[in-house]
């Protein structure tokens, strides 16, 4: 039931042929004026899912979840990005040059606490500050800046793309989930518009009956074979069929609008016209799964779950580097213009070098954070084993129940056929007048109420069915 094409993926929203619109429109816009065949006026399920996933805003808004994911990863990466800045700084007073100072600088940061700097400095004028004379044509530097303890394997660049990888991924389970979701209560309101329906095709023909037998006691009545109370005994019996059937069209008018919440065209909602009805679906017995520790890990409400204790993880082992001193070291070897690099550099006479160093005395901030985030974690564990148990209990009551439910058609089955065959057979009776009208009435109830109880069970199996198929995330599948 659940392996149709039509559902095998979710569809691309942006890709609509023109068949399909033209479909659509026959369904939902196009008046016919003459009565349309059987085909014409039944919205299949294929069709209504496909409608569904091709065209309801929840599915539109879930692929927005995709997009997210992907802004997300960009936004990380782009803590990676070089980073560019220069600064000039000029004094003069009194026709003299005090300073003039330039210093361009090329900072290239890394995942871990290590960043690669490179850079130009040039500096001029007769009141500088000692410390900042430099050659006339200025100095070219290259090196590091490493933190040496808090924040070498784990800081804030780090944990911001490990955690937009693991967003990333929480977005396509999110996007799974809402749609899995979507898709259940969509095939759920289809089965009872299903239902209903069948249950008042039942109701019309049980009216049909009454209505016959109602003449039938009449035109005895009048002719003398009948008294009076059979004949308001049966326009009693014709009235209850009446009043039970109008209270199942009520309920009917209720599934087919919850039918039209689902159905979208061109981001517009549309009306099912009066003469569509739903298609019968009869579902077999779903084949159990091989693997269910497999199945329930893979289903997107566990692997949400799981992303959010990833999320924590990160955290905690960011909150976790608090707990370490910071120190931080930068080494930069100096250049000229006209000096050679490689020898420069392996002589190490030339360069910049500076160090510092921070730490807390009792470090109180830094482990109490730690601490909140490890019963976070501990909760989020919990919450995991919740799900994961349910999500268990739930693939094995559905598969007993729809396995239950699959054996009781069966017998509902025999149960229509054998009130039908008593039902003839008092109507034989009641023809050769044998019989009362009370009677057939009781037969015919009895009847009745089996081929609804019949409709209900089959439906019941269906959603045991769709049960099974949502907790081991098959409905799309």
């Amino acid at each position: 039931m659940f392996t149709d094409g039509a559902i095998s993926k979710v569809y691309n929203t942006s890709v609509k042929t023109f068949v399909y619109k033209l479909l659509a429109l026959c369904i939902f816009v196009i008046p016919f004026n003459q009565a349309l065949s059987q085909d014409e006026s039944t919205l299949t399920y294929s069709e209504y899912l496909k409608i569904v996933l091709e065209e309801h805003p929840i599915i539109k808004t879930a692929e927005l979840n995709t997009d997210f994911g992907e802004a997300s990863m960009l936004y990380a990466n782009g803590l990676l990005d070089p980073l560019i800045s220069a600064s000039w700084k000029q004094k003069d007073f009194d026709k003299k040059l005090y300073y003039q100072m330039y210093d361009g600088k090329l900072d290239i940061p890394t995942r871990y606490g290590v960043s690669l700097l490179a850079g130009y400095d040039n500096t001029d004028g007769q009141f500088l500050n000692p410390q900042n004379f430099l050659q006339p044509d200025g100095l070219f530097f290259v090196g590091l800046e490493v933190d040496l303890l808090q924040g070498l394997l784990v800081n804030e660049r780090s944990a911001t793309l490990d955690k937009a990888e693991i967003i990333s991924r929480m977005s396509e389970n999110q996007r799974q989930l809402e749609v899995l979701e979507l898709l259940y209560q969509a095939i759920e309101n289809y089965f009872d518009w299903q239902m209903y329906y069948e249950i008042d095709k039942t109701l019309d023909s049980n009216r049909i009956l009454s209505q016959t037998y109602l003449n039938i006691t009449k035109l005895s009545f009048e002719n003398g074979e009948k008294t009076a109370m059979d004949t308001l005994e049966a326009f009693l019996q014709y009235q209850d069929v009446i009043a039970m059937r109008q209270k199942n069209q009520i309920k009917l008018l209720k599934s087919r609008l919850k039918i039209e919440n689902f159905l979208w065209l061109d981001d517009e909602p549309v009306n099912l016209r009066e003469e569509i009805t739903p298609e019968n679906i009869n579902t077999e017995l779903a084949t159990n799964v091989e693997d269910l520790e497999v199945v329930v890990s893979s289903h997107p409400k566990l692997l949400t779950l799981n992303n959010k204790r990833e999320m924590l993880e990160v955290e905690q082992s960011l909150k976790s580097q608090k707990l370490l001193p910071k120190l931080k070291a930068k080494y930069n070897p100096l250049l000229g213009v006209n000096d050679n690099p490689v020898n420069e550099i392996a002589s190490a006479n030339n360069f910049t070098f500076g160090i510092g160093f921070s730490m807390p005395l009792l470090f109180r901030s830094a482990r109490g954070d730690v601490e909140l985030a490890e019963i976070k974690l501990k909760e989020i564990d919990f919450k995991i084993e919740n799900e994961y148990q349910q999500l268990r209990n739930k693939i094995n009551a559905s598969w007993a129940k729809q396995s239950l439910l699959f054996q009781q058609t069966d017998l509902l089955q025999r149960n229509v056929e054998g009130y039908r065959a008593l039902l003839d057979g008092e109507r034989i009776k009641f023809d050769l007048g044998e019989s009362t009208v009370f009677l057939v009435n009781k037969r015919q109830e009895k009847y009745i109420d089996s081929q609804i109880k019949l409709i209900k069970t089959q439906i019941d199996q269906n959603k045991a069915a769709l049960e099974f198929y949502y907790n081991t995330n098959a409905i799309n599948n």
